[in-house]
Protein backbone atom coordinates (compact mmCIF):
# COMPACT_ATOMS: atom_id res chain seq x y z
CA UNK A 1 0.00 0.00 0.00
CA UNK A 2 1.42 3.60 -0.21
CA UNK A 3 2.34 5.76 2.35
CA UNK A 4 1.71 9.69 1.77
CA UNK A 5 3.63 12.00 2.77
CA UNK A 6 2.67 14.46 5.40
CA UNK A 7 2.90 17.59 2.43
CA UNK A 8 1.05 15.14 0.11
CA UNK A 9 -1.10 14.61 3.02
CA UNK A 10 -1.82 18.51 3.89
CA UNK A 11 -2.23 19.20 -0.47
CA UNK A 12 -5.47 17.07 -0.12
CA UNK A 13 -7.67 19.77 1.62
CA UNK A 14 -7.34 21.77 -1.62
CA UNK A 15 -8.82 19.11 -3.96
CA UNK A 16 -11.82 17.45 -4.47
CA UNK A 17 -13.13 14.31 -2.50
CA UNK A 18 -13.11 11.50 -5.47
CA UNK A 19 -8.99 12.63 -5.72
CA UNK A 20 -8.84 11.69 -2.36
CA UNK A 21 -10.17 8.90 -2.60
CA UNK A 22 -8.15 7.78 -5.38
CA UNK A 23 -5.41 8.61 -3.83
CA UNK A 24 -5.46 6.47 -1.27
CA UNK A 25 -5.81 3.45 -3.87
CA UNK A 26 -2.66 1.29 -5.28
CA UNK A 27 -4.18 1.42 -8.77
CA UNK A 28 -5.76 3.79 -10.94
CA UNK A 29 -7.23 2.95 -14.09
CA UNK A 30 -5.99 5.91 -16.65
CA UNK A 31 -6.52 3.98 -20.07
CA UNK A 32 -4.25 6.01 -21.53
CA UNK A 33 -2.33 3.80 -23.65
CA UNK A 34 -3.03 2.39 -27.20
CA UNK A 35 -7.08 2.21 -26.62
CA UNK A 36 -6.77 -1.70 -25.81
CA UNK A 37 -8.74 -1.47 -22.69
CA UNK A 38 -7.08 -4.72 -21.22
CA UNK A 39 -6.60 -5.06 -17.74
CA UNK A 40 -3.15 -6.29 -19.15
CA UNK A 41 -1.86 -3.25 -20.45
CA UNK A 42 0.38 -2.07 -17.72
CA UNK A 43 0.16 1.48 -19.55
CA UNK A 44 -3.55 1.37 -18.78
CA UNK A 45 -2.64 1.69 -15.53
CA UNK A 46 -1.55 4.64 -12.42
CA UNK A 47 1.42 3.84 -11.66
CA UNK A 48 2.42 1.76 -14.44
CA UNK A 49 1.80 -1.68 -14.03
CA UNK A 50 -0.59 -4.55 -13.63
CA UNK A 51 -2.97 -4.87 -9.95
CA UNK A 52 -2.36 -8.32 -8.21
CA UNK A 53 -3.87 -10.19 -5.29
CA UNK A 54 -4.36 -7.63 -2.42
CA UNK A 55 -3.75 -4.47 -4.27
CA UNK A 56 -6.75 -1.59 -3.76
CA UNK A 57 -8.11 -0.66 -7.48
CA UNK A 58 -10.22 2.56 -8.47
CA UNK A 59 -12.10 2.46 -11.97
CA UNK A 60 -14.14 5.47 -13.12
CA UNK A 61 -15.86 4.53 -16.14
CA UNK A 62 -15.41 8.24 -18.55
CA UNK A 63 -15.59 9.15 -21.79
CA UNK A 64 -11.64 10.50 -21.10
CA UNK A 65 -10.31 7.13 -20.24
CA UNK A 66 -12.66 4.96 -22.75
CA UNK A 67 -14.79 3.30 -20.40
CA UNK A 68 -17.83 4.99 -20.69
CA UNK A 69 -17.64 3.45 -23.99
CA UNK A 70 -15.78 0.51 -23.61
CA UNK A 71 -15.66 -2.96 -22.12
CA UNK A 72 -12.59 -3.16 -19.81
CA UNK A 73 -10.77 -6.65 -21.00
CA UNK A 74 -9.63 -8.68 -18.18
CA UNK A 75 -8.06 -11.10 -20.04
CA UNK A 76 -8.51 -14.29 -17.89
CA UNK A 77 -8.92 -14.61 -13.95
CA UNK A 78 -8.02 -11.84 -11.62
CA UNK A 79 -7.55 -11.44 -8.09
CA UNK A 80 -7.08 -7.64 -6.50
CA UNK A 81 -8.04 -6.63 -2.80
CA UNK A 82 -10.64 -3.72 -2.60
CA UNK A 83 -12.31 -2.55 -6.28
CA UNK A 84 -14.16 0.80 -6.52
CA UNK A 85 -15.66 1.45 -9.51
CA UNK A 86 -17.43 4.34 -10.77
CA UNK A 87 -20.15 4.78 -13.16
CA UNK A 88 -19.93 8.47 -14.23
CA UNK A 89 -22.10 8.57 -17.63
CA UNK A 90 -25.33 6.77 -18.63
CA UNK A 91 -23.70 3.12 -19.85
CA UNK A 92 -24.37 -0.87 -19.89
CA UNK A 93 -20.52 -1.76 -19.87
CA UNK A 94 -18.65 -2.96 -17.59
CA UNK A 95 -16.00 -5.78 -17.76
CA UNK A 96 -15.85 -8.85 -19.74
CA UNK A 97 -12.95 -11.94 -20.44
CA UNK A 98 -12.95 -13.83 -17.31
CA UNK A 99 -13.85 -13.59 -13.85
CA UNK A 100 -12.96 -10.89 -11.06
CA UNK A 101 -11.56 -11.71 -7.55
CA UNK A 102 -12.00 -9.36 -4.74
CA UNK A 103 -11.85 -8.56 -1.62
CA UNK A 104 -14.75 -5.88 -1.30
CA UNK A 105 -16.45 -4.53 -4.93
CA UNK A 106 -18.12 -0.82 -4.31
CA UNK A 107 -19.97 -0.28 -7.28
CA UNK A 108 -20.81 3.24 -7.21
CA UNK A 109 -23.33 5.20 -9.21
CA UNK A 110 -22.01 8.78 -9.80
CA UNK A 111 -24.07 9.99 -12.65
CA UNK A 112 -27.44 11.64 -12.96
CA UNK A 113 -30.19 9.49 -14.96
CA UNK A 114 -30.62 6.25 -15.72
CA UNK A 115 -26.90 5.13 -15.51
CA UNK A 116 -26.36 0.68 -15.58
CA UNK A 117 -23.69 -1.20 -14.35
CA UNK A 118 -23.41 -4.72 -16.83
CA UNK A 119 -21.55 -7.47 -15.36
CA UNK A 120 -20.27 -9.75 -18.83
CA UNK A 121 -17.97 -12.08 -16.46
CA UNK A 122 -18.48 -13.71 -13.13
CA UNK A 123 -17.93 -11.67 -9.97
CA UNK A 124 -16.66 -13.25 -6.75
CA UNK A 125 -16.55 -10.83 -3.65
CA UNK A 126 -14.80 -12.69 -0.63
CA UNK A 127 -12.33 -12.61 1.97
CA UNK A 128 -10.97 -15.36 4.01
CA UNK A 129 -12.96 -14.49 7.50
CA UNK A 130 -16.41 -14.25 5.41
CA UNK A 131 -16.71 -10.33 5.82
CA UNK A 132 -16.20 -9.14 1.74
CA UNK A 133 -18.85 -7.56 0.55
CA UNK A 134 -20.27 -6.25 -3.05
CA UNK A 135 -21.80 -2.69 -2.16
CA UNK A 136 -23.98 -1.04 -4.68
CA UNK A 137 -24.66 2.85 -4.06
CA UNK A 138 -24.43 5.99 -5.19
CA UNK A 139 -21.58 8.18 -2.98
CA UNK A 140 -22.63 11.72 -4.03
CA UNK A 141 -26.10 13.18 -3.90
CA UNK A 142 -27.83 13.51 -7.38
CA UNK A 143 -30.96 15.21 -8.75
CA UNK A 144 -32.01 12.03 -10.89
CA UNK A 145 -31.72 8.52 -10.06
CA UNK A 146 -32.69 5.35 -11.21
CA UNK A 147 -30.24 3.13 -11.18
CA UNK A 148 -29.58 -0.32 -11.96
CA UNK A 149 -26.65 -2.83 -11.70
CA UNK A 150 -27.43 -5.77 -13.88
CA UNK A 151 -26.01 -9.31 -13.65
CA UNK A 152 -25.51 -10.88 -16.57
CA UNK A 153 -22.82 -13.17 -15.17
CA UNK A 154 -22.83 -15.00 -12.05
CA UNK A 155 -22.24 -13.18 -8.69
CA UNK A 156 -21.16 -14.56 -5.52
CA UNK A 157 -20.79 -12.80 -2.22
CA UNK A 158 -19.56 -13.40 1.21
CA UNK A 159 -22.47 -9.94 1.78
CA UNK A 160 -24.36 -7.71 -0.87
CA UNK A 161 -25.16 -4.88 0.53
CA UNK A 162 -28.00 -2.12 -1.90
CA UNK A 163 -27.37 1.32 -0.30
CA UNK A 164 -30.88 3.35 0.06
CA UNK A 165 -29.76 5.84 -2.88
CA UNK A 166 -29.01 9.73 -1.78
CA UNK A 167 -31.08 12.16 -4.16
CA UNK A 168 -31.83 16.03 -3.66
CA UNK A 169 -35.46 15.24 -5.13
CA UNK A 170 -38.04 14.49 -2.80
CA UNK A 171 -39.36 12.03 -5.72
CA UNK A 172 -39.03 8.59 -4.95
CA UNK A 173 -36.03 6.99 -6.94
CA UNK A 174 -34.51 3.56 -7.17
CA UNK A 175 -31.58 1.32 -7.31
CA UNK A 176 -32.04 -1.72 -8.58
CA UNK A 177 -30.08 -5.25 -8.67
CA UNK A 178 -31.67 -7.22 -11.96
CA UNK A 179 -30.84 -10.55 -13.79
CA UNK A 180 -29.76 -10.06 -17.27
CA UNK A 181 -31.13 -11.03 -20.80
CA UNK A 182 -29.01 -14.32 -20.59
CA UNK A 183 -31.28 -16.31 -17.83
CA UNK A 184 -31.21 -16.67 -14.36
CA UNK A 185 -29.12 -19.60 -13.28
CA UNK A 186 -30.42 -22.72 -11.56
CA UNK A 187 -30.95 -24.75 -8.28
CA UNK A 188 -27.25 -26.01 -8.82
CA UNK A 189 -25.75 -23.00 -10.10
CA UNK A 190 -27.79 -19.83 -8.83
CA UNK A 191 -27.46 -16.54 -10.47
CA UNK A 192 -26.65 -14.58 -7.24
CA UNK A 193 -24.93 -16.27 -4.35
CA UNK A 194 -24.76 -14.72 -0.76
CA UNK A 195 -22.83 -16.75 1.54
CA UNK A 196 -24.11 -14.74 4.62
CA UNK A 197 -26.59 -11.45 4.33
CA UNK A 198 -28.02 -10.11 1.54
CA UNK A 199 -29.28 -6.43 2.14
CA UNK A 200 -31.71 -4.34 0.43
CA UNK A 201 -32.29 -0.31 1.51
CA UNK A 202 -35.20 1.34 1.36
CA UNK A 203 -36.09 2.74 -2.08
CA UNK A 204 -33.88 -0.21 -3.77
CA UNK A 205 -35.27 -3.80 -5.36
CA UNK A 206 -34.25 -7.29 -6.57
CA UNK A 207 -35.35 -7.24 -9.68
CA UNK A 208 -35.57 -10.74 -11.29
CA UNK A 209 -38.57 -9.89 -13.92
CA UNK A 210 -36.22 -11.14 -17.72
CA UNK A 211 -36.42 -14.73 -16.85
CA UNK A 212 -37.18 -17.13 -14.23
CA UNK A 213 -34.16 -16.48 -11.69
CA UNK A 214 -32.47 -19.01 -9.05
CA UNK A 215 -30.74 -17.49 -5.92
CA UNK A 216 -28.81 -18.31 -2.79
CA UNK A 217 -28.58 -16.05 0.09
CA UNK A 218 -27.60 -16.64 4.11
CA UNK A 219 -30.41 -14.26 5.01
CA UNK A 220 -32.48 -11.42 3.86
CA UNK A 221 -32.60 -7.73 6.14
CA UNK A 222 -33.72 -4.14 5.16
CA UNK A 223 -36.85 -2.64 3.54
CA UNK A 224 -36.28 -2.81 -0.09
CA UNK A 225 -38.34 -5.01 -2.65
CA UNK A 226 -38.33 -8.27 -4.76
CA UNK A 227 -40.07 -7.99 -8.19
CA UNK A 228 -40.64 -10.45 -10.42
CA UNK A 229 -43.26 -9.47 -12.63
CA UNK A 230 -44.74 -12.65 -14.30
CA UNK A 231 -41.73 -14.54 -13.46
CA UNK A 232 -40.23 -17.16 -10.68
CA UNK A 233 -37.87 -16.70 -8.57
CA UNK A 234 -36.30 -19.66 -6.65
CA UNK A 235 -34.99 -18.50 -3.75
CA UNK A 236 -32.75 -20.87 -0.79
CA UNK A 237 -31.81 -19.65 2.79
CA UNK A 238 -28.93 -21.30 3.91
CA UNK A 239 -27.25 -19.32 6.40
CA UNK A 240 -27.09 -19.75 10.87
CA UNK A 241 -27.72 -16.76 12.06
CA UNK A 242 -30.93 -14.65 12.47
CA UNK A 243 -32.28 -12.77 9.89
CA UNK A 244 -35.30 -9.88 9.50
CA UNK A 245 -36.63 -8.03 6.37
CA UNK A 246 -39.45 -5.64 6.60
CA UNK A 247 -39.97 -5.24 2.92
CA UNK A 248 -42.08 -6.61 0.33
CA UNK A 249 -42.54 -8.37 -2.71
CA UNK A 250 -44.64 -7.25 -6.23
CA UNK A 251 -45.60 -10.57 -8.64
CA UNK A 252 -48.10 -10.53 -11.75
CA UNK A 253 -50.10 -13.31 -12.39
CA UNK A 254 -47.84 -16.15 -13.20
CA UNK A 255 -45.24 -14.75 -11.39
CA UNK A 256 -43.93 -15.62 -7.64
CA UNK A 257 -41.55 -16.32 -5.14
CA UNK A 258 -40.86 -19.69 -3.50
CA UNK A 259 -38.33 -20.45 -0.70
CA UNK A 260 -36.50 -23.13 0.22
CA UNK A 261 -35.35 -22.98 3.56
CA UNK A 262 -31.91 -25.33 4.01
CA UNK A 263 -30.59 -23.20 6.90
CA UNK A 264 -29.92 -23.54 10.64
CA UNK A 265 -31.01 -20.20 11.44
CA UNK A 266 -34.00 -18.32 11.60
CA UNK A 267 -35.23 -15.88 8.76
CA UNK A 268 -38.27 -13.40 9.54
CA UNK A 269 -40.31 -11.88 6.54
CA UNK A 270 -42.42 -9.45 8.71
CA UNK A 271 -43.94 -7.04 6.60
CA UNK A 272 -47.52 -8.46 5.53
CA UNK A 273 -46.30 -7.28 2.03
CA UNK A 274 -44.35 -9.85 1.47
CA UNK A 275 -46.07 -12.79 -0.06
CA UNK A 276 -44.51 -16.37 -1.10
CA UNK A 277 -45.85 -18.35 -3.80
CA UNK A 278 -44.69 -21.52 -1.91
CA UNK A 279 -42.16 -22.64 0.99
CA UNK A 280 -40.22 -26.03 0.94
CA UNK A 281 -39.41 -26.14 4.53
CA UNK A 282 -36.85 -28.60 5.12
CA UNK A 283 -34.62 -27.06 8.08
CA UNK A 284 -33.95 -23.92 10.18
CA UNK A 285 -36.60 -21.63 11.23
CA UNK A 286 -39.03 -19.20 9.33
CA UNK A 287 -41.26 -16.35 10.34
CA UNK A 288 -43.95 -15.07 8.14
CA UNK A 289 -46.41 -12.68 8.35
CA UNK A 290 -47.46 -12.52 4.58
CA UNK A 291 -49.02 -15.57 2.90
CA UNK A 292 -46.86 -18.48 2.70
CA UNK A 293 -47.99 -20.27 0.09
CA UNK A 294 -48.34 -23.62 -1.29
CA UNK A 295 -45.95 -25.30 1.84
CA UNK A 296 -44.40 -28.65 1.76
CA UNK A 297 -42.92 -29.21 5.80
CA UNK A 298 -40.33 -31.79 5.69
CA UNK A 299 -38.22 -30.27 8.72
CA UNK A 300 -37.68 -27.02 10.93
CA UNK A 301 -40.53 -24.77 12.25
CA UNK A 302 -42.55 -22.70 10.07
CA UNK A 303 -44.65 -19.77 12.14
CA UNK A 304 -46.47 -16.26 12.04
CA UNK A 305 -44.75 -13.54 13.37
CA UNK A 306 -43.22 -14.69 16.53
CA UNK A 307 -43.77 -12.07 18.82
CA UNK A 308 -45.09 -13.67 22.10
CA UNK A 309 -48.95 -13.27 21.44
CA UNK A 310 -51.66 -14.86 20.11
CA UNK A 311 -53.67 -13.99 16.98
CA UNK A 312 -51.44 -14.48 14.34
CA UNK A 313 -52.21 -15.81 11.33
CA UNK A 314 -50.21 -18.44 9.74
CA UNK A 315 -51.58 -18.28 5.98
CA UNK A 316 -51.03 -21.27 3.18
CA UNK A 317 -52.45 -22.02 -0.08
CA UNK A 318 -51.87 -25.94 0.54
CA UNK A 319 -49.84 -27.76 3.34
CA UNK A 320 -48.33 -31.09 2.80
CA UNK A 321 -46.66 -32.56 5.45
CA UNK A 322 -43.62 -35.11 6.28
CA UNK A 323 -41.95 -33.73 8.84
CA UNK A 324 -41.31 -30.87 11.18
CA UNK A 325 -42.78 -28.00 12.99
CA UNK A 326 -45.64 -25.24 13.53
CA UNK A 327 -45.20 -22.73 16.14
CA UNK A 328 -47.99 -21.31 17.49
CA UNK A 329 -48.35 -18.46 20.44
CA UNK A 330 -50.98 -18.32 22.89
CA UNK A 331 -52.03 -15.34 24.60
CA UNK A 332 -54.80 -15.92 26.92
CA UNK A 333 -58.14 -16.13 25.34
CA UNK A 334 -56.19 -15.54 22.02
CA UNK A 335 -54.07 -17.63 20.02
CA UNK A 336 -52.11 -18.15 16.57
CA UNK A 337 -53.90 -19.89 13.79
CA UNK A 338 -53.24 -22.04 10.65
CA UNK A 339 -55.28 -20.85 7.94
CA UNK A 340 -54.94 -23.03 4.64
CA UNK A 341 -57.38 -22.24 2.00
CA UNK A 342 -56.75 -25.19 0.29
CA UNK A 343 -55.79 -29.12 0.95
CA UNK A 344 -54.15 -30.31 3.95
CA UNK A 345 -52.28 -33.91 3.70
CA UNK A 346 -49.90 -35.70 5.81
CA UNK A 347 -47.56 -38.40 4.76
CA UNK A 348 -44.82 -40.75 6.58
CA UNK A 349 -45.74 -42.02 9.91
CA UNK A 350 -43.89 -39.35 12.11
CA UNK A 351 -45.63 -36.73 14.23
CA UNK A 352 -46.56 -33.15 13.13
CA UNK A 353 -45.63 -31.44 16.34
CA UNK A 354 -47.19 -28.11 17.24
CA UNK A 355 -44.69 -25.54 19.65
CA UNK A 356 -46.74 -24.01 21.77
CA UNK A 357 -45.57 -20.87 23.50
CA UNK A 358 -47.46 -19.58 26.57
CA UNK A 359 -47.41 -18.11 29.88
CA UNK A 360 -47.86 -20.94 32.27
CA UNK A 361 -49.95 -18.84 35.02
CA UNK A 362 -52.16 -17.27 32.62
CA UNK A 363 -53.28 -20.68 30.94
CA UNK A 364 -53.88 -22.33 34.47
CA UNK A 365 -55.95 -19.24 35.50
CA UNK A 366 -58.22 -19.74 32.52
CA UNK A 367 -58.15 -23.24 32.53
CA UNK A 368 -58.95 -23.19 36.61
CA UNK A 369 -61.86 -20.33 35.99
CA UNK A 370 -63.91 -22.46 33.46
CA UNK A 371 -65.93 -24.80 34.25
CA UNK A 372 -65.61 -28.30 32.95
CA UNK A 373 -61.49 -26.90 34.22
CA UNK A 374 -60.63 -27.07 30.18
CA UNK A 375 -59.62 -24.04 27.63
CA UNK A 376 -60.13 -24.81 24.00
CA UNK A 377 -59.00 -22.49 21.05
CA UNK A 378 -59.89 -23.41 17.46
CA UNK A 379 -56.30 -23.39 15.95
CA UNK A 380 -56.60 -24.83 12.26
CA UNK A 381 -59.10 -23.90 9.24
CA UNK A 382 -59.11 -25.78 5.87
CA UNK A 383 -60.72 -25.10 2.63
CA UNK A 384 -60.27 -28.06 0.83
CA UNK A 385 -59.58 -31.58 1.57
CA UNK A 386 -57.72 -32.35 4.80
CA UNK A 387 -56.24 -35.12 6.64
CA UNK A 388 -56.37 -32.84 10.37
CA UNK A 389 -58.91 -35.49 11.39
CA UNK A 390 -55.57 -37.79 11.54
CA UNK A 391 -53.88 -38.85 14.97
CA UNK A 392 -50.52 -37.93 14.53
CA UNK A 393 -49.98 -34.88 15.77
CA UNK A 394 -48.22 -34.13 18.76
CA UNK A 395 -48.33 -30.29 20.88
CA UNK A 396 -45.48 -29.24 22.88
CA UNK A 397 -44.60 -26.99 25.69
CA UNK A 398 -41.93 -25.74 28.09
CA UNK A 399 -43.89 -26.78 31.11
CA UNK A 400 -45.10 -30.27 31.40
CA UNK A 401 -47.85 -29.75 33.09
CA UNK A 402 -50.93 -29.51 30.76
CA UNK A 403 -52.69 -32.23 28.33
CA UNK A 404 -53.95 -31.82 24.89
CA UNK A 405 -56.35 -33.12 22.99
CA UNK A 406 -56.73 -32.30 19.53
CA UNK A 407 -60.03 -32.98 17.14
CA UNK A 408 -60.93 -31.79 13.62
CA UNK A 409 -58.99 -28.20 14.62
CA UNK A 410 -60.23 -27.55 17.94
CA UNK A 411 -57.18 -27.80 20.65
CA UNK A 412 -58.59 -28.68 24.24
CA UNK A 413 -56.09 -28.18 26.90
CA UNK A 414 -56.21 -29.45 30.77
CA UNK A 415 -53.92 -29.65 33.21
CA UNK A 416 -52.16 -32.33 34.64
CA UNK A 417 -52.46 -32.79 38.49
CA UNK A 418 -49.79 -32.09 40.38
CA UNK A 419 -47.58 -34.72 41.63
CA UNK A 420 -48.86 -33.87 45.42
CA UNK A 421 -52.19 -33.80 44.41
CA UNK A 422 -51.71 -37.37 42.20
CA UNK A 423 -50.65 -38.79 45.21
CA UNK A 424 -53.22 -37.64 47.44
CA UNK A 425 -55.83 -39.09 45.15
CA UNK A 426 -53.79 -42.43 45.10
CA UNK A 427 -53.75 -42.62 49.18
CA UNK A 428 -57.56 -41.56 49.07
CA UNK A 429 -58.39 -44.61 47.02
CA UNK A 430 -56.01 -46.90 48.93
CA UNK A 431 -57.86 -45.96 52.01
CA UNK A 432 -60.93 -46.84 50.54
CA UNK A 433 -59.99 -50.27 49.57
CA UNK A 434 -58.69 -51.21 52.79
CA UNK A 435 -61.82 -49.93 54.28
CA UNK A 436 -63.61 -52.11 52.03
CA UNK A 437 -61.61 -55.04 53.14
CA UNK A 438 -62.41 -54.59 56.95
CA UNK A 439 -65.83 -54.29 56.34
CA UNK A 440 -65.52 -57.82 54.77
Amino acid sequence: MKINSVIAQLSLFAVSYSAYSQDSYDYIWSGTSTGDFKWTTSSNWSPNGVPSSGDSVYINSTSENGLGANNLDLGGDVYVGDVTWVLASETQKLYTGGTLNAENFTADFGSKGWPQFCIGSRLNVSKSDGTGKLLIHNSSKVDNLEAQFIVNAAVSADNIEIATPDVWSSTSRYIYISIGWNGGGSAENPKIKVLNEFKLGDSTALKTDSATTYVSFGGISGFGSFMTGDKKLYMTLTGSGSYEFSGVSSVTDGGGIIVTSASSGVQKFVNSGFNLAGVNMQSGRLEIAGSAGDVVLSGGTISSIENGSGGDVLTMDSLTWSGGKIALDLDGEYADTVSISGNFSTTGSGELVFDLNFDEIVMRNLIESSEDKKYTYDLISVGGTSDIANTNFVFEDDYGTFSYDFENGMLTISQIPEPAAIAAILGAIALGVAARRRRK
